[in-house]
């Protein structure tokens, strides 16, 4: 039985690349690590981080910073099939970290598809963001 299951899975992938579509991953929310401060430049361990996707202005993440003003936050992506000629679909995210009624500026980070095909591999994304300062 099981035999008859695994050929019929392997015709199905080797169908499915010689179709031209490869197995990727699509991200989800990249990963994401960095530090609050304060006007001091003091840590902040009450602040939150937002993460928006703006393509549709959705908060896809909110990441609790710890005692010492650092968060971190581990990708989340799933599996998909795409075309192997199709455009790499990047996503971008606005990130910024609120506390006490204070905001710190926004920053920029883009992430999508990763795939692999050929001994191609488009490793992840891991923003570090640095330091975000809520004023």
């Amino acid at each position: 039985m099981w035999r008859k299951q695994l050929g019929i899975l392997g015709t199905l992938v080797v169908a499915t690349v010689l179709g031209g579509c490869v197995p990727a991953t699509y991200v989800q929310v990249p990963a994401l690590q960095g530090r609050v401060v304060g006007p001091d430049g003091g840590p902040v361990a009450t602040a939150v981080v937002h993460v928006v996707r703006d393509s549709d202005h959705a908060e896809v993440a909110t990441i609790p910073a710890a005692a010492d003003g650092t968060f971190h936050r581990p990708e989340r992506s799933s599996f998909m099939v795409q075309f192997a000629g199709a455009d790499s679909t990047l996503t971008s995210y606005s990130v910024s970290a609120t506390a006490g009624g204070r905001r710190s500026p926004t920053t920029q980070v883009t992430d999508g598809v990763r795939r692999w095909f050929f001994g191609y591999y488009d490793p992840p994304c891991d923003c570090d963001l640095g330091i975000l300062p809520v004023r």
